[in-house]
């Protein structure tokens, strides 16, 4: 099952935003989280805020504490370590229950619920998303209320439902343009060109994915770029040009690989792996294949 969309600065972005009401640090977050996407690895930023976690709760701050957590819980799961990710996220959670603070549980549960389209499990992600987005609603949030449309469209995605997730693709597009979130317009307009090649649509696609580009570079977020880059090699092959498949695949894998995300690495390894195998080159697809499998196994 292909998950989709693993960047740093959205779901941080939306997280601090969401949290501004629980923490007194979200403007030092803020930056924090824009450093991150403009080039330092995600092992770098983890360990960034572990120790920031650390501080937090040396100082029994603990709306730092819930900010560090969710933090947390964002980037294990960009780096497909899933369980800390969940630990993580469920400690938050509970913190955010006591306080009875719900857009803040609903920031959390939006994470969870990326957590479980990476584990295949769209149906509880889609539930986890029904009941939170009348709270962003409720609240005003808008950040809130496009994450968790982008996230309901890739569930739907996985699922099969490609028309459904343009639907909710579309829905969150406008909503980013007007919060003039240019990491969260990029992801949905990624997401509508992934769509679109996957019904065949390629042109369409690549359209999409080549309005997406520009915006990446525009924040520096090097994940983002690495995304389209692969989604844009895909376009292409299901084009059937090949060759230019494999010529974005292997600048997303390099991207992938400098920025340390160990899925969008074992996605690219993947999308080569079967563009050789189009290619009847059997012997090079399963080189691909045998080094996207241990990472998938993690």
């Amino acid at each position: 099952m292909r998950s989709h969309g693993p960047l740093t600065g959205l779901c941080l972005c939306l997280l601090l935003t969401s949290l501004s009401t629980v923490s007194a640090s979200g403007q030092d977050q803020s930056l924090a989280a824009k450093a991150g996407a403009q080039g330092s690895t995600l092992q770098d930023q983890i360990t960034r805020h572990e120790r920031k976690l650390a501080a937090a709760r040396s100082t029994q701050a603990q709306r730092e504490e819930v900010v560090e957590l969710n933090t947390l819980g964002s980037l294990y799961r960009q780096a497909g370590e899933t369980q800390k990710a969940l630990d993580d996220c469920n400690q938050a959670l509970a913190m955010e229950t006591a306080a009875g603070n719900l857009p803040a549980q609903a920031l959390t549960q939006n994470i969870i619920g990326r957590i479980f389209i990476d584990l295949g499990q769209e149906k509880k992600a889609l539930d986890l998303f029904s009941q939170i987005l009348p709270v962003w609603r409720e609240a005003s949030n808008k950040l809130g209320e496009a994450s968790t449309l982008t996230n309901t469209g890739m569930a739907y995605s996985n699922l099969g439902q490609k028309e459904k997730a343009l639907d909710y693709y579309s829905q969150a597009l406008p909503i980013w343009r007007e919060t003039g979130n240019k990491d969260g317009e990029a992801s949905a307009l990624d997401d509508m060109g992934r769509a679109y090649s996957d019904l065949g649509q390629g042109q369409q696609a690549l359209d999409y994915l080549n309005k997406a580009m520009p915006l990446w570079r525009e924040t520096g977020n090097r994940a983002g770029e690495a995304l389209t880059t692969t989604n844009t090699g895909r376009a292409y092959a299901d084009l059937g040009q090949k060759q230019k498949a494999l010529e974005f695949y292997d600048r997303g894998l390099a991207d992938w690989r400098q920025v340390g995300n160990r899925q969008g690495e074992a996605l690219a390894l993947d999308d080569i792996g079967r563009v050789y195998s189009d290619l009847a080159q059997r012997q090079q697809a399963l080189d691909y294949f045998n080094k996207a499998l241990p990472i998938y196994r993690r």
